[in-house]
């Protein structure tokens, strides 16, 4: 298998702060599973490139990166470019998918990868949030994996929380086959019935880690001290 990890994001040092970033970084270069490559895509009109920024700092020898620079209009549009660019231009069979602020297990690839490989198209986890606002700390685990009647009690239970949105958060966490990204691309939030429709059609096998692999981290906008001196 072809494999990668997608990295995508825009104003990154208005909106994290940097040791944020270097702890979600650490936590893909610390994975068990070492065979992947990266791309990142940068979607601001600016030029920086978080791999290359830390490796130029000496703290990362980093895997075969793709740096793409594209302006995006929103997040929706950078997701789905930097999955078909991976999927259909690149050829990679699977990604995974890194939001820049958040933390990952060190398992995550491993254990995700082996269900892949096991014949599911989209791999997630339980996970835990991390509220991380002014004044307010504290920790809550989120468990998705529950026990099932049968294969299609556990495909409706995925498609309610589609249709309440709770997947937004999980998806963060989300592992992808090409054939699952090529039926989900671009209705995955705007027309979650679609997806919903794949699903219970089977025509894509969803699977859910019993272990917490993803730590999601909800802030406010902080500024980096990295460009402390520069309006971006």
């Amino acid at each position: 298998m072809k494999i990668c990890c997608v990295i995508y994001h825009s104003k990154i040092f208005t909106t994290y702060k940097e040791d944020w970033i270097l702890e979600c970084l650490k936590s893909i270069y610390l994975q068990t599973y070492k065979k992947y490559d990266i791309i990142e895509l940068c979607y601001d009109n600016s030029d920086n490139s978080l791999i290359k920024m830390f490796k130029e700092k000496g703290i990362f020898r980093t895997n075969r990166l793709f740096f793409l620079n594209k302006k995006m209009e929103n997040n929706i549009e950078a997701e789905n470019y930097i999955f078909n660019y991976a999927f259909n231009k690149l050829n990679y069979d699977v990604c995974i998918n890194i939001n820049i602020d958040d933390i990952y297990d060190n398992e995550r690839f491993e254990l995700q990868l082996k269900k892949i490989e096991e014949g599911y198209d989209i791999v997630s986890s339980n996970y835990k949030i991390f509220q991380n606002y002014e004044g307010e700390k504290y920790e809550r685990e989120m468990k998705i994996t529950k026990k099932f009647k049968d294969e299609y009690d556990e495909r409706l239970f995925y498609c309610k929380m589609i249709i309440e949105k709770k997947i937004t958060i999980p998806f963060s966490s989300f592992t992808f086959t090409k054939k699952a990204w090529n039926l989900v691309k671009k209705v995955l939030y705007p027309e979650p019935l679609y997806l919903c429709h794949n699903i219970l059609s089977k025509k894509i096998k969803i699977y859910t880690c019993e272990k917490f692999l993803l730590y999601h981290r909800i802030h406010n906008k902080q500024y980096s001290n990295i460009y402390k001196n520069q309006v971006i």
